[in-house]
């Protein structure tokens, strides 16, 4: 088992050899979600990543009619379903999934984000809370009420399973590219179908967060583990639409953090 200084060492190695920032998912960036299935493989000293003649498959895949149709439809479906829950301007934007509730006083208490939201109640600072979902689990009654989308995300977040059709043909040759190199200069094996599910589903939820976005006008928006999809969709749809975004540490730092 490598520690975390071989594995950052060896992810520098690859970002120093290939332009990473070049691989995209339509304006999703690719190269994160690749680290983070690089860092697991390092980690535990396997490979099970899809070998090449799979991810030739993966990537020579054309977006069908039926697939742009059905995120088409799970769009439509997904703003009509919003509607009526996005009343109103907030100067600061959570993003809540669940996991992070204990219970206190006969409610669930949000151990990483209520004591920020309090800080906020007593500066006069308009705030609301977006629930995604995590584990299904339920969290009521909450010390704070929260947006429920989890019904909204779950939906969209089957639907992203059905083809890419934010994926380029230029993109693809520069997935396949970037994975046969890594596979021949640095035997390493980039799980390219596992890579573009999570690009699907950040892009998919991206579209629907910024509506979220554009309807409350936050400066801010705050939220635990980034690394999470739904959290990455409504950090880029932040970032399209010019709102900075604020990660709330929930553990403690390593030295390589």
């Amino acid at each position: 088992m490598r520690d975390y200084q071989q594995i950052n060492a060896i992810i520098r190695e690859v970002e120093g050899s290939f332009p990473v920032n070049s691989l995209m998912y339509g304006d999703v960036p690719l190269w994160p979600l690749m680290q983070e299935d690089l860092a697991r493989i390092l980690f535990w000293e396997r490979d099970d990543a899809p070998h090449t003649a799979a991810v030739s498959a993966v990537l020579r895949s054309v977006p069908s009619l039926p697939a742009r149709a059905a995120h088409a439809a799970a769009d439509r479906i997904a703003a009509s379903m919003m509607r009526d829950k996005l009343a109103g301007t907030s100067d600061v934007l959570f993003l809540t999934a669940g996991f992070e509730y204990v219970p206190m006083a006969g409610g669930f208490y949000n151990k990483f984000l209520d004591p920020v939201k309090e800080l906020l109640d007593a500066r006069g600072v308009s705030h609301a809370d977006v629930e995604f979902g995590f584990d299904g689990s339920e969290h009521d009654p909450k010390h704070t009420p929260t947006i429920d989308l989890r019904r909204i995300v779950g939906l969209l977040s089957e639907v992203a399973r059905i083809g890419t059709p934010g994926f380029t043909r230029r993109q693809r040759r520069a997935v396949a590219d970037f994975a046969a190199r890594c596979a021949a200069d640095f035997r390493l094996a980039i799980d390219v179908r596992h890579v573009l599910e999570r690009a699907a589903r950040i892009a998919t939820l991206a579209r629907t967060f910024g509506r979220v976005v554009a309807a409350k006008r936050p400066k801010v928006c705050m939220f635990v583990c980034y690394y999470q999809d739904a959290i990455m969709a409504m950090a880029h749809a932040c970032r399209r639409l010019g709102v900075t975004t604020v990660e709330i540490q929930h553990c403690v730092l390593s030295e390589y953090e």
